[in-house]
């Protein structure tokens, strides 16, 4: 029987990191007990992908990443840890609407449904729900506040 961790779930033998590509920053999934490494998937024209997190079951990363190259439009993806896809940027209509959503930590729900994100830019420090489904961010909150101390969310 395979030892599981608090809530079920395999042990995370994998970690992720930004890797420098051809003048941009791409996420790798690095197996810590192989050493292999993978890729994820991106669709081109976009670049300096960062800030990755697996999900709470290790089947997904959310990573930010710009869709241009000014560095000013900027989405939140969530992918297969597999590299399968290339995943969906979050959000769904709302998105279109950031700019300058700074490079922040994200938070997963326990149960992967949803992230949460602190915004930076001109709109610093507000944070969104983000279902991890696709559908609408809703905002949660405004005003000079930051995730980047948060571990976890609290079932």
């Amino acid at each position: 029987m395979q030892k599981t961790e608090r809530g079920g779930h395999r042990p995370r033998r994998s970690i992720t990191f930004a890797r420098p590509i051809a003048s941009a920053l791409r996420i790798v999934v690095l197996d810590v007990a192989t050493g292999t490494t993978r890729m994820l998937p991106t669709p081109p024209g976009t670049w300096q992908h960062s800030y990755a997190v697996f999900s709470p079951d290790s089947t997904q990363v959310a990573y930010w990443r710009t869709a241009d190259g000014s560095g000013d439009d900027l989405q939140l993806v969530v992918a297969p840890a597999d590299g399968s896809s290339e995943g969906r940027v979050l959000g769904g209509s709302v998105a279109d609407t950031w700019t300058g959503f700074g490079w922040q930590p994200v938070v997963w729900a326990p149960d992967g449904t949803g992230i949460v994100a602190s915004t930076g830019g001109d709109d610093f420090g507000t944070q969104w729900w983000m279902p991890t489904d696709g559908s609408d961010a809703r905002q949660l909150g405004a005003g000079a506040s930051e995730f980047v101390d948060v571990q976890r969310l609290a079932p």
